[in-house]
């Protein structure tokens, strides 16, 4: 993922820059709200703690190794027989639209932007941008270190080693693009756990952006399936995570003229 939006305006990174937009453009009508939905810092430490927690640290211990494993032995099988009897211009069309879900740049501003539109209480658009958000935090430095430990390659890149893993020698091991896409989805599943349509509708979804890393020849089975896992758990690691008061807190400030983050600490 490439982190840059200007100065092309066109194609995904039109898409990315218009949600920048919507986000500014929200932001005018909703500050008067204040920092209803601010991530707290409390929150934050209680997402690490059930992310990061021994039992959970255990759980993605296993899916590493069953990556690596997968890696070793069938991602190119997988890579090879898709691409040359599954692939075609329907899945191309698919994965065009599918991809933007993974985009950084598009679903951060957009959860940025959601997290302001409800008051607390209201477990609607306004609290799923707040566990986006979080999960994103959450999650993110753990999938950055797990790419770089790897050390896997992409199926285009034509590495010799192919999809085995050499740590440090690339950054491809864990689908950012899954990670990111699969996240806001299994967030809807989340909030959801009574109703059953839209809970599996999600998690059907999830699967959209990493599937389109697959059919677009960017990255290995493993690699995507690594990167939904990891939103899965930051997902559940948030879910998880009771809704504690603090003192201090964090929350996105969209304006016309700047975007950025506003901390606020409560002096006694």
């Amino acid at each position: 993922m490439r982190f840059q939006c200007l100065p092309k305006l066109r194609q995904r990174h039109t898409a990315a820059c218009l949600g920048l937009w919507v986000s500014a453009l929200c932001s005018t009508s909703v500050w008067a709200q204040g920092f209803s939905n601010a991530v707290s810092t409390a929150q934050i430490r209680s997402d690490y703690s059930h992310f990061y927690a021994k039992d959970n640290l255990y759980k993605l211990g296993l899916a590493m190794g069953a990556g690596a494993a997968t890696a070793q032995f069938v991602d190119e099988g997988i890579s090879q027989k898709y691409q040359a009897h599954w692939r075609s211009s329907a899945t191309d069309d698919l994965s065009k639209t599918a991809k933007l879900f993974g985009e950084w740049k598009i679903i951060l501003p957009l959860s940025m932007a959601a997290s302001f539109l409800s008051q607390p209480g209201d477990h609607g658009l306004g609290e799923w941008g707040n566990r986006t958000l979080r999960g994103l935090a959450v999650g993110g430095p753990a999938v950055v270190a797990s790419q770089m430990l790897t050390g896997a390659s992409r199926p285009n890149d034509n590495d010799p080693k192919g999809a085995k893993w050499k740590p440090f020698d690339d950054n491809n091991g864990v689908s950012g693009h899954a990670f990111v896409g699969a996240l806001p989805f299994l967030t809807l599943a989340q909030m959801n756990q009574d109703n059953p349509g839209v809970r599996y509708a999600a998690l059907a979804a999830s699967f959209a952006a990493p599937l389109s890393r697959l059919n677009d020849n960017q990255h290995y089975f493993s690699q995507i399936m690594l990167g939904w896992y990891f939103a899965h758990q930051s997902a559940s690691a948030v879910n998880d995570s009771r809704s504690l008061p603090s003192k201090s807190s964090f929350a996105p400030m969209l304006g016309r003229d700047v975007v950025g983050v506003v901390y606020t600490r409560t002096i006694n």
